[in-house]
């Protein structure tokens, strides 16, 4: 996979293939590399969007499970 620091739904997907490594890996790269923190912080912001989405989407089901 190739990783585009400049376009932050490459971030999205790279960070889809290993969240829990890749995720603590952001803000490092964050860190070492300012130049794409906004495109970085935007990415993180459409990630936790996404991870919101799916638990509401999660419980909707579970709800309907139950009823």
């Amino acid at each position: 996979m190739k990783l585009d620091l400049n376009d932050p739904q490459s971030i999205v997907a790279w960070h889809k293939v290993r969240p829990a490594v890749h995720g603590p890996h952001l803000e490092t790269l964050a860190t070492m590399w300012p130049q794409f923190r906004r495109t970085i912080a935007l990415a993180q912001v459409i990630i936790q969007c996404e991870s919101e989405q799916e638990d509401e989407e999660r419980l909707e089901l579970a709800e309907e499970a139950w009823a």
